[in-house]
């Protein structure tokens, strides 16, 4: 028998709480008359943890079993459930109890009195803050000059929005705001002081026809000039609620998102996700973690912390550069103590954490962090800048993967423009005057463009002589997609523009060059 809706709730049983956001995140309600959407809820009974059920359509069962196996352990670990049990269910009696949990989301979210003491100024800072929740900015840029201000917001990588101040204002909210993060602290007398700070706020959001208060850490940085009036601070906007790190949300091609998936369970190794700021980065580290093997453990060193990691057995450790305890440098100096089979470093940005990372993968650790390149092979002399020796990057087992991406907008496919491209199949731009389907000619959201480099014993007499040019080359006559490959096979399908492809992408306005190397036939690469 299939328990349905009204049977389970007259059990007595009710959605799980604290794990209400997790189903709603990490799989949703979606559309009940789609069988490929996947339903997923937990129930207990109020106030007893002697047994918690796992409900799901036989669908989700079968295809989500990692998730299911997380929350499982969820249950077990962190929430003490002296049992677990699985039922199996119809969609729409999950998507019943997912009702039920956003009504639950939305009433904690709703009881919010946080702002009733706030000052006009930090209320009217706040309004800006709501204003780029709402646009899904990832970024405000905030100028205060000698007579006037404004700010805008980057979406989607692009500045998309626009909104003039007048100067005292905008230096009287920037300074109400650094009081909210610590009293005392305004920053109004001193245009030239810097400041690289979170930024804690609650802010009120239209979701789902109704107000809610949305968790919002603002990561700030601000900068003046000495002998001139105003400065430029620039906040990333995280919000709590978005933090879904799910890999399957990412958009790798199938056979990167089989690797990455299981890339870290390996007994040593670096692995390094590269690209620009802005490239999604953080996002891709942060759900590799979150499918870590959940019989191991490890730490992670952020200056800030982006995303709360639901792995049971991984901890996070925040940065603070102002206290000598707790740099960078020292918790990774201290990390060993900590008994870790995982250390995830957020950034290796000078001489002693690139050496770091490599020492500590030679005794036994998977280390992970993030790097500033243009693409995967140019980590390498990236790291030679950095003081790591070539012996030590030829070394075959030195890195588990070194993944380079960006991320582009998607163009509308009711009114793409077909664009010829030399000597090659055509490939597609949007279209500027748009549809009813779309703004101008493109979609909300963004796509990932990723290489994902694995070297192997065949590449080291490559870097041993620092040839990169003749090791991507090498690379993809054997089959290795670049980022220009990558793009032009997703533009010819028209997914993404080739105009932004090639102010994007290195090497996309010569494509033709590694397509000629490629040794898959053109046609069933850009039609496949």
């Amino acid at each position: 028998m299939v328990e349905t809706y009204k049977t389970l709730k007259e059990k007595g049983l009710e959605v799980f709480k604290p794990l209400a956001q997790h189903c709603l995140t990490h799989l949703g309600s979606g559309r009940v008359d789609d069988e490929h959407t996947s339903f997923l809820i937990v129930l207990c009974k109020p106030n007893d943890n002697s047994v918690a059920y796992i409900v799901s359509t036989e669908h989700t069962a079968s295809e989500k079993t990692r998730i299911i196996q997380n929350t499982e352990t969820a249950l077990d670990k962190k929430y003490k459930f002296v049992s677990i049990d699985r039922i199996i269910s119809d969609r729409s009696s999950v998507d019943s109890f997912l009702q039920d949990a956003k009504e639950i989301k939305l009433e904690e979210n709703n009881k919010d009195d946080s702002s009733k003491d706030d000052s006009p100024s930090l209320v009217k800072f706040k309004n800006i803050i709501s204003e780029a929740v709402q646009m899904r900015a990832s970024d405000i840029h905030y100028y205060v000059g000698a007579n006037s201000a404004k700010y805008e917001f980057r979406i989607d990588g692009v500045f998309s929005y626009e909104k003039q101040m007048n100067s005292t204002e905008a230096k009287e909210m920037m300074s109400a705001a650094l009081n909210n993060a610590a009293k005392g602290m305004t920053g109004f007398e001193d245009d030239t002081k810097p400041f690289d700070l979170p930024i804690e706020v609650k802010v009120p959001v239209h979701k789902d026809n109704a107000i809610v208060f949305e968790e919002v850490t603002l990561r700030l940085s601000r900068r003046g000039k000495k002998g001139y009036p105003g400065y430029k601070a620039v906040m990333r906007v995280n919000v709590k609620s978005d933090q879904s790190v799910c890999l399957e949300n990412c958009n790798y091609p199938e056979d990167q998102e089989a690797i990455l998936q299981n890339i870290l369970n390996a007994p040593y190794g670096i692995f390094l996700a590269t690209g620009p700021v802005g490239s999604g980065k953080s996002t891709t580290s942060s759900a590799m973690l979150e499918m870590f093997d959940q019989e191991r453990g490890g730490l992670t060193v952020e200056d800030p912390i982006e995303f709360d990691i639901k792995h049971p057995h991984i901890y996070q450790f925040q940065v603070d550069d102002n206290n000598p305890e707790m740099s960078l440098s020292k918790y990774l100096k201290v990390s060993l103590r900590q008994d870790p089979d995982l250390i995830s470093v957020a950034e290796i940005r000078d001489t002693d954490v690139a050496k770091q990372v490599f020492e500590y993968s030679r005794v036994g650790t998977v280390m992970m962090s993030t790097l500033h390149t243009n693409e995967a092979i140019y980590t390498y002399p990236r790291l030679l800048d950095l003081g790591i020796t070539v012996n030590e990057l030829s070394a075959s087992d030195t890195f588990l993967g070194i993944l380079n991406q960006r991320l582009l907008r998607k163009i509308c496919p009711h009114c793409k423009l077909e664009h010829k491209l030399a000597g090659v199949s055509s490939v597609w731009k949007h279209n500027p005057k748009g549809c009813d389907q779309c703004v101008n000619g493109r979609l909300k959201g963004r796509i990932t463009v990723s290489e994902l480099l694995i070297p192997d014993v065949e590449d080291a007499r490559f870097i041993q002589t620092m040839q990169w040019k003749e090791w991507r080359d090498d690379l993809i006559k054997r089959g290795f997609k670049t980022l220009a490959l990558r793009a032009f096979e997703l533009s010819s399908k028209g997914i993404i523009c080739w105009d932004e492809v090639e102010t994007k992408i290195p090497h996309a306005r010569v494509v033709q060059s590694q397509l000629a190397l490629f040794p898959m036939p053109l046609g069933s690469m850009a039609h496949e």
